[in-house]
């Protein structure tokens, strides 16, 4: 089975955080925090950050957050409510360029039922390699094997994943459900099938001479699948207090909900993710074509040419590394 570790947060918080009791199968949740102070001030939208007075987000019709930095002043969420990031964040977001930032502040939150904020790029796979290179001409020569073939194309990394930093002042008193924030890291694409090899010679043909054809080349290797992407790193602070990290076992993306939000979960926050995959490892290239050899030409004087052997295959590639948990 193959497992990998996550990053869980759990914010329940404030004073009116309740919870039933998860299974002991389940890993162990950091305990509740009660700031020991009263409620802080309102927040407030910081210079140049986009303002928004309030908002609320129903099932069928998700929240899609279009600046790296805003304010809300009031957020309901409802059963089933998903909050996204828009394409126009995610497309900021490439191979070899740092992680995208997107701060929010959202000062009163009131949640109902479950809901799920996604930070995971929407395309779970990152392109695969298409194609396969070309075989080598035939080769040329007596009794000569076929070239190699050509390595495959390697599959695509997985794009850089959201570095987010989320503040909360504080909870509704209304609010009754959960949150998830889902911090998957994008799969590596998988590799391309290496290339064929190429023929062997049928060698020259000569009034005394009449080689045997030469055995195909061995094919290609198959490409490097791509890099697993990293989870998202979540900076969560819920009415002045920062929430620690908690390790979890989770599979490689695409990641499950946790079970503590499930129905029956109240003012819970999870930060929750699994690392993206390595790419799957390209297949073996084809065996070259023999050489056909001069039977058709060659008399009993000069005997009576085979033609070669067919090439052997290559191997397999490799899988592509896999991303990490980032806390």
């Amino acid at each position: 089975m193959r497992v990998a570790i996550t990053t869980m947060l759990i914010a329940s918080l404030y004073g009116c955080a309740t919870q039933e009791p998860a299974p002991s199968s389940q890993a162990t949740r950091p305990s509740a925090t009660k700031p020991s102070a009263p409620p802080v001030a309102a927040l407030k939208a910081a210079p140049g950050q986009a303002a928004y007075p309030d908002f609320v987000c129903y099932a069928g019709l998700p929240m899609v957050i279009q600046d790296v930095s805003a304010y809300f002043g009031h957020l309901t969420f409802n059963p089933g409510c998903e909050i996204l990031l828009s394409d126009k964040i995610h497309s900021q977001a490439g191979v070899g360029k740092p992680p995208v930032k997107v701060t929010l502040v959202f000062d009163s939150l009131e949640m109902h039922g479950r809901s799920t904020f996604h930070l995971e790029d929407p395309v779970t796979y990152a392109p695969r390699a298409t194609g396969v290179p070309a075989t080598p001409k035939q080769a040329d020569g007596k009794t000569k094997k076929g070239d190699q073939g050509l390595t495959g194309y390697n599959g695509s990394d997985g794009k850089p994943s959201i570095a987010l930093t989320l503040t909360i002042g504080h909870f509704d008193p209304a609010s009754d459900g959960s949150l998830w924030i889902r911090t998957d890291g994008q799969n590596g694409g998988a590799a391309g099938r290496g290339g064929k090899g190429g023929q062997g010679s049928s060698g020259p043909f000569r009034a005394f001479s009449c080689p045997n054809g030469g055995d195909g080349g061995t094919g290609g290797t198959g490409g490097t699948g791509g890099a697993g992407a990293d989870t998202s790193l979540v900076q969560l602070t819920v009415a002045g207090v920062v929430v620690p990290a908690e390790a979890a076992g989770e599979p490689w993306a695409p990641s499950t909900a946790p079970q503590s939000v499930l129905p029956g979960t109240h003012n819970v926050i999870v930060v929750s993710g699994a690392p993206g995959r390595g790419g799957s490892p390209g297949g073996a290239g084809e065996g070259g074509d023999p050489g056909q050899g001069h039977k058709s030409k060659c008399g009993l004087t000069t005997g009576h040419a085979d033609e070669g052997n067919q090439g052997d295959p290559g191997q397999l590639g490799q899988r592509g590394s896999s991303g990490k948990v980032i806390k």
